[in-house]
């Protein structure tokens, strides 16, 4: 599946072939190709041996604490999958777990080559239920993103979206070189203590450091990781963040329509993620809207 137009190519997953318990099964992006040469999307992982949920692209999430009130072999509502059954008593769910899953059918409600709109009616669950409508649309070289959700159960949620940008410019590795620009993180200097050894979160010494509101890496990660989680956002400041590589052309940028309630900055020695979460509380019949846009520049 894809959208097409002068400037972008952006390919899908087709939602029918989406087993996923973590990613939403519709709008999961494995490849934008930017004027037929240069590529932006990664896999999650890379070498066999990792922790890897099948992350890959522009991968969206839909997080709901519904599991927590599962016992082991009931099911619990995820949104934007479907029914996943709890594989321990009131356990979190777990992004690296295995999980069996009953999908929720996702329809296409119209597609061109330059737009597309998935939607996804979830089945109530013990009360809880959401439909989600993705609208997907190309501008140029923007890819914009409209996510409409309704509460359809009979309970209050506090549900929250998020976007994995699995991404390097052009597979460029991440290190020396690269910079992300966020300007709306307030504790952006903590990223400095933000590198860990691969497998055991063992703080390792930093590979980035900070000058302004953008990160710059001075060393590869190699059987590092990347993990800076912050809450505090700067609400006067504009919610985006952009990817560069002072020896490349391109760049990638995320611009969102909201404050963002949490913000995490996630790399491995091939990828670079940033993380823009939106929050919303809805009471049942409830519905809300909000926008993604992505600008690839060459």
């Amino acid at each position: 599946m894809k959208l097409e137009n002068g400037r972008l190519k952006i390919t899908f997953t087709n939602p029918a072939d989406m087993t996923s318990p973590r990613f939403a099964h519709a709008g999961f992006i494995t490849d934008v190709l930017l004027d037929d040469k240069w590529q932006f999307c990664m896999p999650e992982q890379l070498l066999p041996d990792r922790r890897n949920s099948k992350g890959c692209g522009l991968s969206g999430e839909f997080v709901l604490s519904t599991g927590e009130l599962a016992k082991k072999g009931e099911w619990f509502f995820k949104p934007g999958v479907g029914l996943v059954k709890q594989t321990a008593d009131f356990q979190r769910f777990n992004i690296f777990g295995t999980y069996k899953v009953k999908a929720f059918p996702v329809i296409i409600e119209h597609a061109d080559d330059q737009s597309i709109t998935f939607f996804q009616k979830g089945t109530v669950w013990n009360g809880y239920g959401a439909d989600i409508r993705k609208i997907y649309r190309l501008q140029e070289n923007q890819l914009i993103l409209t996510v409409e959700v309704t509460n359809t159960g009979t309970e209050n949620f506090e549900l929250s979206e998020y976007q994995h940008n699995f991404v390097s410019l052009n597979q460029i590795p991440a290190g020396p070189g690269y910079q992300l620009m966020l300007p709306c993180d307030k504790n952006l200097n903590m990223i400095e203590q933000a590198t860990l050894r691969q497998g055991d979160e063992h703080p390792m010494p930093s590979a980035v450091c900070v000058q302004g509101d953008t990160v710059h890496w001075k060393e590869t990660l190699d059987n590092r990781i990347l993990y800076h989680e912050s809450y505090s956002v700067h609400t006067e400041a504009p919610a985006y963040w952009i990817l560069k590589h002072e020896n490349s052309p391109i760049s990638i940028q995320e611009n969102v329509n909201f404050t963002p309630s949490m913000i995490i900055v996630w790399a491995v020695e091939h990828c670079i993620c940033a993380e823009l979460y939106h929050t919303v509380q809805l009471t049942p019949g409830e519905s809300t809207q909000w926008q993604r846009t992505w600008t690839f520049e060459n």
